[in-house]
């Protein structure tokens, strides 16, 4: 009896904290969807521009490469998938690679959507006054992208704040901010 009240409650703290209004279920699980909210031009010009910035200091032979990189690495995600289930986060960006952790930020070795690259990824979420913030961490021998979705469920919208820290940028960082609405 015991274990089902901590089951129930885990599974209800856990609903509560993906307090996103278009999936309210008792279960433990569920799955939210966004789109692009702005065009897929204007969010390319985003990261782009962003991507410039963290380079701009940089040697110019360096310059290129550095850029190359980058932009293979941080490309428009028209659409989000998240799903809640069994104390886990999954995250998809369009039809890619789905990465899952659990949802209390416990890091889990993964690979990247090339599927070589090995990095050490958390997520977590947390719920406050009608925000939801999942963090996403990806690190790398080379550096660390940090994702932080803020769902406002008043607006029914998120916002995707990215920065990419690496020795190889500093003295600067990757940051951009991509808006979703919801599906």
């Amino acid at each position: 009896m015991k274990s089902m009240t901590k089951s129930f409650l885990a599974v209800a703290t856990l609903s509560l904290a993906l307090a996103i209004p278009t999936v309210a279920s008792a279960q433990d699980s569920g799955t939210w969807k966004f789109s692009l909210a702005t065009s897929n031009g204007k969010a390319k010009k985003k990261i782009a521009n962003g991507i410039e910035d963290a380079i701009s200091e940089m040697n110019f032979v360096v310059r290129p490469i550095a850029r190359g990189r980058l932009e293979d690495t941080n490309t428009v995600c028209k659409t989000l998938t998240f799903t809640l289930q069994s104390g886990d986060i999954s995250i998809q960006c369009g039809s890619g690679k789905v990465f899952t952790t659990p949802a209390d930020g416990t890091s889990k070795n993964v690979t990247g959507s090339d599927n070589k690259t090995p990095y050490k990824l958390s997520q977590k979420v947390v719920s406050k006054g009608g925000k939801t913030v999942i963090t996403q961490i990806f690190k790398a021998e080379d550096g660390k992208r940090t994702t932080v979705y803020t769902y406002d469920s008043e607006k029914k919208a998120l916002s995707m704040k990215v920065r990419v820290d690496s020795p190889k940028l500093d003295p600067k960082s990757l940051k951009y901010t991509l808006p979703y609405s919801e599906k």
